[in-house]
């Protein structure tokens, strides 16, 4: 019958005899075998081997196998019948719930009742809120039953009802129905109503819902859950109701007396026994006609079903694999068939228990197993009678025997090992082999430290199940033998320095092994501790283009964003059918805000779902609810205006909005008449003024109080919840109310606003569904269901999505598979089939499992799951990520709630602590050991899934720390060192993990070719030398990947090569100083390899000026841009600048060039990371034109002020970098207070944009800053201006009203105003600034000129009045509009002047702190003004300012030499000084700053002086000899 299987045997009886403590060898007969075999030794195919020997011996109905899980069983259940060719049996391999189902059915049915059914989750989660819900009600009626005083002592809390009630609503519910002695009453309809409430999702504001509904709904998720998984654990212990005095006098000790824990303990359990009483009378109230069982009571139900039902109907044998995870429910269940005949083979190992946490108890089953059975024991055994614990349950007198792999000795005969292995003889007496691998050893270690809390007299190398013991398992030795053994490959260790590292190496080796090696995506896994670590592994992998398959569902339907918006969609649609005022009255509610708080919620939920989105380009986005509430509300602003008007007044628009509010008028009088209705037919109405507040009155003079006083007895007026009750109602005032609001958000002919459009398309759909479902002539649920599905007409869209490997497409495959659950669980025999019922009982599903529909099948995909969804399952590779202390061990304290722990010990042993005898070292815990065991339970199944290698990996920095498992089991991979060995990501690869994806592709393409160029000038390292053929590799693969679209590859998206058009972005609070885009196209990325023989050959071109440079020259601008300008300056020098070179250079020449040249490549901080953020959200807004009045015209200040910043949120967390990827603590800490600070600074920049076109912007009363209205702007606008001395000159002398000057002249006098000229500077040198604007506006003034403003957004600190006014990056703009390179050079000699520009205003916008740039007292107080006016250098009057009337609040001039320079003559001279305190004075010195960064550059010696400004925040003072303490620095470059 046994049968054997081919890669195992059976070596039994275990240990040569009998059981555990009978020394009798002789033979026994018995009808219960035991076979326990260590990991991966076979048992599975010996149990599948059994199963097919029985039906062979008892006949093809007459034997079936038990699995732990349903698919284990439909895999194997296939593999029977391909076997035996065909069977009468429905299922030969199963659950043991399932077949204990069968029993009770069969009992069931030869008694002539009615068929067993089971409760699904969502209904023992309602019976359970139902019954909590009464005593609820019976503390807010202050008439309490004896289950409150328990629920009181329980939470030792008089208002403990506030403990388990998740909603306000249910404080002010009225009374519920009691017992005339307060109890409750199990037995009368309490809240089992058919009548399913509007609403069916807890935590909706204002519900709608009956009082009933309201008190079952508001108690808390956590409460229920836990109470359900205790009446589950005291049915699966065999606590019993009769049994419960019993129980609780365990807990008082030798002298009857109860300390303060037994107290709580006694506490909790007869809260729990009262509790289940009133389940189970719920349960038979609610379904009267039905025989009902929860699902815990099947195996104790099914024990008594077998003991009973015909011998025909019991199976003769069965066979039982992984039985180390049965419940003691489950043993007693098998305990009766074996009493009545049936063969027992029970299959599995203690070790390789992972349902610890559910109730198994294998250690006490597998030593009970074997011990005689009760029949077979002599009168006066340990049989006690009357104890809480069944001393009988579990005595099978099974045969042990353990099933090994077979050795070359044993295939060979020799028997030596198992003849020798006897009880006298000690387990070292033979010599202790060599492990065969390091992951036999590693199992080994693991398997030989679990130890057991029940006392077992065997040694723990000698117990069922254990590995083999080999050298250095026991004790745990690193020799140099295991040392060796390690290096087999089988097992690699690996600690990375963030999670991220981890993530990205394991995802490597993944693909690696699938892409390189060869592997199928079907021998690998990811076993993970728990799901939510196999979640964040899943989606990486799914991102990274893996195919992966979950071992069970990750997500219940509920949370699903698109099963929430198709439920509110046909709740909708149900109340357009039943109408608002018939909803009022069936649904008790208060009053028409009431029912528009619920229309609200369900459209609110519709319109964030994925069925209701806004095309955009090939893609769509989300639509922005914002936009349409703003709509609402203006149209009620409007209405108040009108409402006052003559009626004959009313055209165009106001007469559709007149329209619409006569269609409330009679709407609202039938919704008033509805609740008058209501009101009378309640008859009685409670004051409970003094209470709960203010007494409103209804139309009949009565009180009304509580939560329906806010909404009764007055008419809501016409306002934005009264236009959704008219979308709601539908007809006439719902296509007005959808018309009106195209209208307000712009609609015009051929233009169509996408959010209105969006928000109509919703109500269309809601329409056609109710139309549908009016005429459906069944409305079942799977019907409503599918229709709400063909109405929303995204199937098509979503299967097209999904063929796409992208976010998008994973998204959209996501959504099909729960679409494919929904349907499935729709048809299934537990859903319910009144669609709102199925509604309510999908939003109740609380835990994973009661999502019984299938995903869609994967044929090829990586497995990821957790231990528990790995047993009996295994894969040529498996990583375990995430080892880490405190999460694998996780030992915090189980099931704490109900003291669940506490109940098992004294059902198992009597009384609690009672175990005694184990493993356990004295002053141990032994429910931390317990859980300790457990532990290591799970981490010997997931390392021993791997036929050929795991991969163990773990974190180590700050917050994270491995795992004592690594270092305690793999000595040999895991060292305690004070630095920890960490490895690099894709460190087997040659390119760093980055080959396996195209973003990688490119970024080592582009990194090749960086090295070959810098080898070609410089070749330090000759271990980091490309050769031709490997930069024309590089180059081509460039190309290719360019053609077929992937945009970054393409030079052009490069940013850090720059053009003459394309100059270096200037930003210092950003994550470049230089960042710009060159213009060569896709098809030139070839170009970028030189040429050379091989690289001829390879057919790639020579062109070593398109070559890109990664370092930057001490001008700030790359070598390849200064190369391009190099044919243009062969007559004069030119000197390259960035703004921000100029800037630094003038604060401070040393600091610069030990933070621009003299450091290496840095990574990007928190600081410029976020900077660039902020820049490209609000570059965003302004594509989408944001920032034009036209966009918010006819809205209140604020609706528009907030529709902007919303949106640049959702811009934002598109682009946002999670804080938690951050590198360091420092920096995680630092990128969260910038995340959190992002909605603060992009509602300024919205409030600018708004309030910059009002005429009071930059407004006092004494004076005005004219800004205009925008017309138009420009972002990241790219910019380079050339000139030269020269052009300074003839500005100046064009002053008017002023004595001319030569340029020797005004040289000397412009490098007396920078405190004299740098060694470089002379006066033939030219200028050239490249760099980027932020923001470019046209405005239009009052009188229609046109006028220019420039803006530079700073995410860091402000800077002061006078800083910001003359701070040089702004100069530079304003220099790149007056002196455009391409402009001169097109108009020749022509252009020797400065460009007609008008510029109003600079200004640096200091988001962070304020909504306006350049806010100084005001908006605009220290905006910079213009350098030049018509061609000559700014010879206005200062424009005075908030608080500010002259120039020198914020401009100090220049100190001069008390006696005139020799270079500069006398008129010279008395000019200048006429020109101290003006704005001429400061342009000059503002562009002389800018020469003397221009002559530092060219200087070879150069003595510093820096900006006193510079110097108080210097981060160089202990580095920087200029900065520190006035110490002057004479910097001297030398070649």
């Amino acid at each position: 019958m046994l049968g054997r299987p081919a890669d195992g045997h059976v070596s039994g009886p275990a240990d040569g005899r009998r059981g555990f403590d009978d020394d009798d060898d002789a033979a026994q007969v018995t009808n219960t075998l035991l076979v326990a075999g260590a990991p991966r030794s076979g048992k599975t195919e010996f149990a599948f081997a059994a199963l097919l020997a029985a039906l062979d011996e008892f006949g093809e109905d007459a034997a079936a196998m038990t699995v732990s899980g349903r698919v284990a069983a439909e895999d194997l259940g296939n593999r029977v019948i391909a076997h035996i060719g065909a069977t009468s049996q429905a299922r030969p391999v199963t659950t043991l719930s399932a077949l204990a189902f069968r029993m009770i059915a069969a009992a069931r049915s030869h008694a002539g009742e009615s068929a067993p059914r089971l409760l699904n989750g969502a209904e023992q989660d309602a019976l359970l809120r139902s019954v909590l819900a009464v005593h609820v009600s019976h503390v807010q009626a202050g008439d309490q039953c004896d289950t409150c005083r328990l629920l009181g002592a329980y939470f030792a809390e008089s208002h403990w009802s506030n403990l388990i009630a998740a909603d306000a609503d249910i404080r002010s519910a009225p009374n519920r129905p009691s017992g005339a002695n307060g109890q409750s009453q199990p037995n009368t309809p309490t809240s089992t109503s058919t009548q399913t409430p509007p609403n069916g999702r807890p935590g909706d504001e204002h519900r709608a819902d009956t009082t009933d509904t309201l008190l079952i709904r508001g108690i808390s998720d956590a409460f229920v859950n836990q109470l359900r998984d205790m009446l589950a654990r005291m049915n699966e212990l065999g606590a019993t109701p009769s049994k419960e005095d019993a129980i609780v006098e365990t807990l008082a000790d030798n002298r009857g007396e109860a300390g303060m824990a037994s107290e709580r303990l006694a506490a909790q359990w007869r809260l729990a026994f009262a509790l289940r009483r009133e389940y189970q009378a719920a349960v038979v109230n609610a379904y009267p006609d039905e025989y009902r069982l929860d699902a815990s009571q099947l195996l104790a139900v099914g024990a008594q079903a077998a003991a009973g039902v015909d011998v025909a109907d019991l199976p003769r044998a069965v066979i039982v694999d992984d039985a180390q995870d049965m419940t003691l429910a489950a043993m007693a269940f098998l305990q009766t068939l074996e009493r009545r005949g049936c063969k027992l083979v029970l299959v599995g190992n203690p070790d390789e228990a992972v349902q610890g946490f559910r109730g198994s108890y294998p250690e006490f089953l597998f030593l009970r197993a074997v011990q005689p059975a009760p029949h077979a024991m002599a009168a006066g055994d340990d049989d006690a009678v009357g104890t809480i614990d069944d001393r009988d349950l579990g005595r099978l007198g099974a045969l042990a025997v353990t099933l090994r792999e077979r050795t070359g000795n044993e295939q060979a005969g020799n028997k030596d090992n198992e003849d020798n292995e006897d009880a006298e003889h000690p387990v070292d007496a033979s010599p202790v082999p060599e492990a065969p691998s390091y992951l036999d050893l590693v199992a080994s270690r693991i398997s030989l430290g679990i130890l057991s809390v029940e006392a077992n007299p065997q040694p723990v190398a000698r117990r069922l199940g254990k590995t083999p013991r080999y050298r250095g398992a026991m004790p745990i030795v690193a020799t140099d033998e295991t040392q060796d053994l390690a290096q087999d490959g089988t097992v690699r260790g690996a600690l990375y320095r963030s999670v991220g590292e981890e993530l990205d190496d394991v995802v490597w080796h993944v693909k690696r092994a699938h892409m390189v090696d060869g592997r199928s995506w079907n021998d690998m896994a990811v076993i993970a501790h728990d799901n939510a670590t196999v979640r964040v592994f899943g989606e990486r992998l799914r991102r990274e283009g893996v195919p992966v398959r979950y071992s069970t569902v990750t997500r219940p339907l509920k949370e699903e964003p698109f099963v929430q918006g198709l439920f509110a969609m046909i709740e909708l649609a149900r109340l357009r059918n039943e109408g608002l005022a018939e909803r009022m009255i069936a649904g008790r509610m208060s009053g028409p805000r009431t029912l528009a708080a619920l229309v609200r919620a369900r459209m609110r939920t519709l319109l964030a779902s994925p069925l209701i989105t806004v095309q955009r380009g090939s893609g769509s986005r989300p639509m922005r609810m914002d936009a349409v509430t703003a709509a609402l509300r203006s149209l009620e602003s409007l209405s108040r205006v009108i409402g006052s008007e003559n009626d004959d007044a009313a055209s165009g628009g106001r007469h559709a909005l007149q329209s619409m509010m006569t269609q409330w008028a009679g709407l609202s009088d039938a919704l008033s008449t509805a609740q008058s209705e209501r009101q009378d037919s309640a008859g009685i109405v409670i004051d409970d003024s003094v209470f709960n507040g203010e007494t409103t009155g209804d139309k009949s003079g009565n009180a009304i109080v509580g939560p329906d006083a806010t909404d009764a007895g007055r008419t809501m007026p016409f306002n934005a919840d009264a236009m959704l009750l008219l979308l709601a109602q539908g007809g006439d005032g719902a296509d007005q109310v959808l018309q009106s609001v195209h209208a307000v958000l712009g609609s015009r002919g051929d233009y169509t606003d996408p959010e209105a459009a969006a928000f109509a398309r919703a109500w269309g759909m809601i329409g056609e569904l109710a139309e549908s479902m009016r005429t459906m002539p069944v409305r079942e649920s799977r019907y409503v269901l599918w229709q709400a599905w063909r109405t929303s007409a995204v199937a098509e869209r979503w299967q097209r999505e999904a063929l796409e490997n992208t976010e998008d497409g994973r998204a959209a495959n996501d959504r099909l598979d729960a679409a494919m659950r929904l349907f499935q669980f729709s048809e299934s025999s537990g859903a319910k089939r009144d669609v709102m019922d199925f509604i309510d009982q999908v939003r109740n599903l609380e835990i994973e499992a009661d999502s019984l529909a299938h995903v869609g099948p994967v044929e090829q995909a990586v497995t990821l799951t957790t231990p528990a969804g790995a047993v009996g399952r295994h894969w040529g590779l498996v990583w375990l990520p995430a080892i880490q202390q405190g999460v694998w061990p996780n030992l915090a304290a189980r099931n704490t709630m109900f003291g669940t722990e506490d109940l098992a010990d004294v059902m198992l042993h009597g009384r609690i602590g009672a175990i005694g005898g184990g493993d356990i070292a004295s002053g141990r815990s032994e429910r931390m050991a317990s859980v300790l065991y457990t532990e290591k339970k799970s981490l010997l199944v997931a390392l021993t899934r791997a036929d050929e290698r795991a991969y163990a990996s773990a974190v180590a920095d700050d917050d994270h720390t491995p795992s004592d498992f690594l270092y305690g089991f793999m000595p040999e991979r895991f060292h305690r060192t004070e630095e920890p060995e960490y490895v690099e990501v894709g460190q087997e690869g040659e390119f760093s993990g980055l080959e396996f994806s195209a973003r990688g592709i490119i970024a080592a393409a582009r990194g090749t070719l960086g090295r070959y160029y810098r080898n070609a000038e410089s070749a330090d390292d000759v271990n980091d030398v490309v050769d031709d053929a490997t930069a024309a590799d590089a180059a081509r693969t460039l190309a290719y990947l360019a053609e077929h679209g992937e945009s970054e590859a393409d030079p052009a998206h490069w940013p850090f090569l720059h053009t003459a058009s394309q100059a270096v972005s200037d930003a210092d609070d950003r994550a470049s100083d230089d960042r710009a885009s060159d213009d060569i196209t896709a098809n030139d990325a070839a170009d970028a390899a030189p040429q050379s023989d091989s690289a001829a050959a390879s057919g790639i071109s020579s062109n070593a000026d398109a070559v890109f440079a990664i370092e930057s020259l001490p001008t700030g601008v790359p070598a390849k841009e200064q190369e391009r300008f190099a044919a243009d300056d062969e007559k004069t020098t030119v000197v390259t600048l960035s703004p921000s070179a100029v800037d630094g250079i003038w604060n401070c020449p040393v600091c610069w060039l030990m933070d621009n040249r003299f450091a290496g490549p840095r990574p990007s901080g928190v600081a410029s990371g976020f900077g660039t953020i902020i820049h490209a959200v609000a570059e965003r807004a302004s594509a989408e034109h944001l920032d034009l009045p036209e966009q918010w015209d006819g809205m209140m200040r604020d609706d528009a002020v907030q529709r902007i910043a919303d949106r640049m949120t959702e811009i934002y967390r598109e682009l946002r970098v999670d804080p938690d990827d951050a590198a360091s603590v420092a920096e995680r800490y630092a990128a969260l207070r910038k995340d959190r600070s992002a909605p603060g600074l992009l509602h300024h920049i919205a409030e600018y944009f708004v309030d910059s076109n009002d005429a009071a912007y930059a407004a006092t009363k004494k004076v005005t800053i004219p800004v205009g209205t925008l017309v138009a702007a420009e972002c990241e606008k790219p910019f380079v201006a050339r000139f030269g001395l020269d052009d300074i000159v003839r500005a100046y002398n064009a002053v008017p009203d002023s004595e001319p000057v030569d340029a020797d002249e005004l040289y000397a006098i412009m490098g007396t105003l920078v405190g004299g000229w740098p060694q470089g500077m002379r006066p033939d040198l030219g200028i050239r600034i490249s760099g980027r604007m932020d923001r470019v506006e046209v405005r239009r003034t009052e009188g229609g000129h046109k006028q220019i403003r420039l803006i530079d957004y700073k995410t860091g600190r402000t800077r002061t009045a006078k800083q910001s006014f003359s701070d040089l990056q702004l100069v530079c703009y304003q220099l790149g509009l007056l002196f455009d390179e391409q402009t001169r050079r097109s108009e020749g000699a022509a252009a020797s002047g400065v460009a007609d520009v008008d510029i109003a205003q600079s200004g640096l916008f200091f988001v962070a702190g304020n909504a306006s740039p350049s806010n100084f007292y005001g908006p605009e107080g220290c905006h910079q003004p213009a350098l030049f006016r018509d061609g000559h250098l700014n010879s206005d009057g200062f424009l005075p300012r908030n608080r500010v009337g002259m120039l020198s609040r914020l401009f100090d001039d220049p100190e001069l030499p008390a006696m005139r320079p020799d270079d500069v003559g006398e008129d010279a001279w008395k000019r200048l000084l006429g020109e101290r305190g003006t704005q001429t004075l400061w342009a000059l010195t503002m562009i002389a700053r800018v020469f003397y960064a221009a002559g530092a550059v060219e200087s070879q010696r150069l003595v510093a002086h820096p900006d006193p400004a510079h110097v108080d925040g210097c981060w160089h003072k202990d580095s920087c000899p200029a900065c520190a303490d006035d110490i002057t620095s004479v910097l001297e470059v030398r070649s």
